[in-house]
């Protein structure tokens, strides 16, 4: 789910407030399933945590400083720092810098559009963590040319188009990404790990399937049986725009996303460590 006007991604604050969620990320799941047989809420936040620290095992033995960019609720961040790191967090949400502020007070957060950001200092690794997607990559590209350190590393964890199509349209297409970046980096280590965070998905279309949908239906019944005609007759005609994009988003839109062969065949999810050239 995209920010809105007020700078705040309400899809990822649901899974902050109401599944008490510390990441706001995918999970990582090594046996390409979850725990056990049923897939739980503490399976997930396990994942989620197992994600983190595979992720951790890409950062290279030279470097002290990280700028997180896109830093969520601040986890990630208050892991690397527990690490030894010297750890930075960027974020344009409101909301996710106040629960950072409150959480990790001794954590710096900056707080802007990394591309328009002006930090005053270079960093020996920048983190993008499921924010490759949120950023204008050319201007991206001339920005960390300004806060990378000579020989510094760019590492990318993120869910890429395999082609230009119309599923999950605000991610980036994999190669036009890659033929940018090599401009100015070189891929020194990567990996695929589509497989591993699937689970992801079955879990939230079992909560979909489960939860979400049957509310919604008992919702739009209840609204449908109690509101007058001429009610209903003032919506049709101001509001069918409106009415009809809800309808898509949560009966045709959400279920698509959520189905796990379809993210498989259209997309890849993967890290990536670049160094500066």
């Amino acid at each position: 789910m995209r920010e809105n006007k007020e700078g705040m991604d309400y899809g990822l604050r649901i899974m902050a407030e109401v599944l008490k969620a510390e990441h706001l990320h995918w999970g990582y799941f090594p046996d390409k399933k979850f725990k056990g047989e049923e897939m739980t809420l503490t399976g997930l936040k396990e994942a989620q945590l197992d994600y983190t620290k595979h992720l951790f095992m890409f950062i290279p033995d030279t470097v002290q400083s990280i700028l997180d960019v896109g830093a969520g609720l601040g986890k990630t961040a208050y892991l690397l720092t527990n690490n030894g790191y010297q750890v930075s967090c960027l974020s344009n949400d409101k909301y996710q810098q106040t629960k950072i502020n409150e959480k990790y007070p001794a954590i710096p957060v900056i707080k802007n559009k990394f591309e328009d950001s002006r930090l005053g200092q270079t960093f020996d690794l920048i983190l993008m963590s499921e924010s490759v997607q949120y950023l204008n990559w050319p201007q991206t590209l001339y920005k960390l040319e300004e806060v990378l350190k000579p020989g510094g590393f760019l590492l990318t964890s993120d869910y890429f188009r395999k082609a230009d199509s119309s599923f999950y349209k605000t991610c980036k297409v994999r190669e036009s990404f890659e033929i940018a970046t090599k401009n100015k980096f070189d891929l020194i280590k990567e990996e695929d790990i589509t497989d591993n965070i699937l689970p992801t998905l079955d879990f939230a279309m079992y909560g979909f399937n489960n939860y979400i949908l049957p509310a919604a239906n008992i919702v739009s019944e209840l609204i449908c049986n109690s509101t007058p005609p001429v009610v209903k007759c003032l919506a049709n005609i101001f509001l069918r725009k409106q009415l009809q994009k809800a309808q898509y988003y949560i009966w045709g839109h959400t279920p698509e996303k959520f189905d796990r062969e379809k993210f498989k065949q259209e997309m890849y999810y993967v890290i990536q460590l670049w160094s500066r050239k």
